[in-house]
């Protein structure tokens, strides 16, 4: 089945700012955020298959198909941080759900998108952060919880069938 990708927000063009993320991107059903890291060119994002709405508000929802991935371009990873979870850090990642009938998603003006019931990443204007991983234990092999990332750029499609 064929999908369709909607640009809907690119950080460069329509500025660095989680307001501008909400007034564009709100309530547009299904997305994909593209993140571009600043120092290493890496690529992280996620998939979001409910729409983004910014009432101040934490939602537990049904989520099974929400995912968060990885594509590495140059190592990230500290030494001393859990590479459990990979066996070769060329090869993509994709962490899904530990549980899969609930992902928490943070609507809230201060935050672009946020993934996960213990912040597992976050959007903050320019930044790429988590602030505890428990929604997405994968996310450790690509993550460290400890380290903000600076973002050089990131997209946001809507995502139809």
């Amino acid at each position: 089945m064929p999908y369709h990708f909607e640009l809907l927000y690119r950080a460069s063009r329509d500025g660095f700012s989680s307001t501008n993320f909400h007034n564009l991107c709100d309530n547009k059903g299904s997305t994909i955020i593209i993140c571009k890291l600043k120092d290493n060119g890496t690529i992280i994002g996620g998939y979001n298959p409910n729409s983004w709405n910014c009432n101040d508000n934490e939602f537990l929802v049904k989520s099974e198909d929400s995912y968060l991935f990885y594509f590495n371009n140059n190592i990230i990873l500290d030494d001393d941080f859990d590479k459990s979870f990979t066996d070769d850090d060329d090869e993509p990642i994709i962490a899904r759900l530990a549980n899969k009938n609930y992902d928490k998603y943070l609507y809230n003006s201060n935050y672009g998108p946020t993934f996960g019931t213990g912040f597992d990443l976050i959007i903050e204007n320019d930044i790429i952060k988590c602030d505890n991983i428990t929604s997405y234990p994968k996310l450790l092999a690509f993550i460290n919880p400890r380290q903000i990332y600076f973002l050089e750029d990131y997209e946001v499609y809507k995502v139809t069938k």
